[in-house]
């Protein structure tokens, strides 16, 4: 993984483990993941106030970005990183993620996050053969737990894989 990945995924964790359980999910009906671009709206290389315009003012946002958390473990967690870019020196949208919800020693799928979908169907939830039937060019990473599917640029696609469903989907770029 490249440092700068590991960095904007290492950020997307801090913010979500302190704040998941005071947040909202996010507020949009943007439902849309565009591989290597955007989640619900959340466009890779956004403004801090765009990103929040786009999932509303339920998260929980620090200088990092922005946490939308369910009020129990249950129902997921979407996050975006914001990071200073070398194009003047900006804050800018670096990373985007939807997770499941994992209670009880296992993952849980349930709405709203799982409405989350590429124009390919592919969501939390879906099963890894559905993703590499939609998505050929995704490639497997991390001993199969992980296919990443480049996008232009530095962006590309994360879905990370438990029990053979999609339990995250992470965008990383620009």
């Amino acid at each position: 993984m490249k440092p700068r990945t590991a960095a904007a995924l290492g950020a997307a964790a801090a913010l979500i483990l302190p704040v998941a359980a005071q947040a909202a999910l996010p507020a949009t009906r943007d439902r849309l993941i565009v591989p290597g671009r955007s989640i619900g709206g959340v466009t890779l290389g956004a403004s801090l106030a765009q990103a929040r315009a786009a999932w509303g003012k339920g998260g929980r946002c620090r200088a990092g970005g922005c946490t939308y958390a369910g009020a129990s473990g249950s129902a997921g967690v979407a996050t975006f990183t914001v990071a200073a870019t070398s194009s003047g020196g900006r804050t800018r949208v670096v990373a985007v993620a939807l997770s499941t919800g994992y209670t009880g020693g296992s993952y849980t799928f349930k709405p709203p996050l799982t409405r989350f979908e590429t124009a390919r169907g592919i969501g939390l939830g879906a099963s890894v053969t559905l993703l590499r039937h939609a998505y050929p060019a995704a490639r497997r990473q991390v001993a199969g737990v992980a296919y990443r599917l480049p996008g232009r640029g530095t962006a590309s696609t994360l879905f990370v894989i438990q029990d053979g469903r999609v339990t995250s989907i992470e965008l990383t770029g620009r």
